[in-house]
């Protein structure tokens, strides 16, 4: 009677086992289709803040990331309704709530960076405005990659680990020393000043490179 009491409880650990790894297997699936879609949408907007941002020599171009949320949000809703999608469970909820949680500190602290960024910019001289300033691309994409790879790591899948913390790491060293500066100083002719012009679109090269890396790739990888 013991014996099929243990082989009972074994095999009710299996099942829920089983069913965990299908669960995170069909997850997966969705996922892939949102950070592709999610990958695709930051690109854009990415080309459009820096074009708006450089062409009117403002960082208020940046006010046009908090439409990314709710286009993407939209985007994903429509492509759900054209196919069955996968029954919310605890590995969804999970993997919901890390992206929540990401998403309040990215926006909370991105509105607040915006905020001091132009007063600054609008009080003081463009010398005090650069020292200043809120640097706000390497801490998005610091969160962004950390996120990534928890989810991965909640998936089980190395693509999301590795993309993750790649992206997350390359992008944060670019901004932290401006390669993307340096580049356009000795490759593309621009002076130190010229660079300063366009000190506003910078940072939309390094959400752009992270968005394919650290978003569209895996996305790809997953949906497929």
């Amino acid at each position: 009677m013991e014996e099929n009491r243990d082989l009972t409880a074994e095999r009710s650990i299996e099942i829920i086992r089983t069913m965990i790894e299908q669960n995170r297997t069909n997850i997966s699936k969705d996922l892939g289709w949102s950070m592709y879609i999610a990958g695709l949408s930051t690109m854009l907007l990415s080309v459009v803040v820096a074009v708006v941002n450089y062409f009117c020599v403002t960082p208020l171009g940046h006010l046009l990331w908090f439409a990314l949320p709710i286009v993407i949000y939209y985007l994903i809703k429509n492509m759900s309704s054209q196919y069955k999608s996968v029954p919310v469970n605890f590995v969804g909820r999970l993997i919901g709530k890390t992206w929540w949680t990401f998403a309040v500190i990215t926006l909370s602290f991105f509105l607040f960076a915006i905020i001091w960024n132009l007063f600054l910019s609008r009080a003081e001289t463009m010398d005090v405005y650069t020292v200043n300033r809120i640097r706000i691309a390497p801490v998005v994409v610091l969160l962004m990659g950390m996120t990534v790879a928890v989810t991965g790591h909640i998936l089980k899948s190395k693509w999301l680990i590795g993309c993750g913390i790649i992206g997350g790491l390359l992008c944060f060293i670019n901004e932290s020393i401006g390669f993307v500066s340096m580049l356009f100083v000795i490759f593309g002719g621009a002076s130190v000043d010229t660079v300063g012009m366009i000190e506003f679109a910078l940072p939309c090269v390094t959400y752009f490179v992270f968005a394919f890396i650290g978003l569209f790739l895996p996305g790809l990888m997953l949906k497929k």
